[in-house]
């Protein structure tokens, strides 16, 4: 078995912007102009929030709907168990 070492600088994975959830991608989608109507109004990641959701919303329609389909469900301190409580 040959080991293969990363060199200084080599990218160890490249993933094509097209791919990524961003605000860039948000501002070009189709509620892209809502969000720059509401950027006032909006603070840090708002703006990937809102793209967040509603591409969640539109299910399978969503380009993102294999990466967003794999996700965990969100959850809170409320669904911890004792134990996990306990190590608070």
């Amino acid at each position: 078995m040959m080991l293969c070492w990363l060199q200084t600088n080599e990218h160890m994975i490249i993933i094509p912007e097209k791919l990524m959830l961003t605000p860039v991608a948000a501002e070009s989608s189709e509620i892209g102009p809502l969000l720059q109507a509401e950027s006032s109004h909006l603070r840090g990641d708002d703006t990937l929030t809102m793209f967040l959701l509603h591409e969640l919303a539109k299910g399978p329609a969503s380009f993102y709907h294999p990466y967003l389909s794999i996700l965990p469900e969100p959850a809170t301190i409320l669904h911890w168990t004792e134990p996990e409580l306990a190590q608070l």
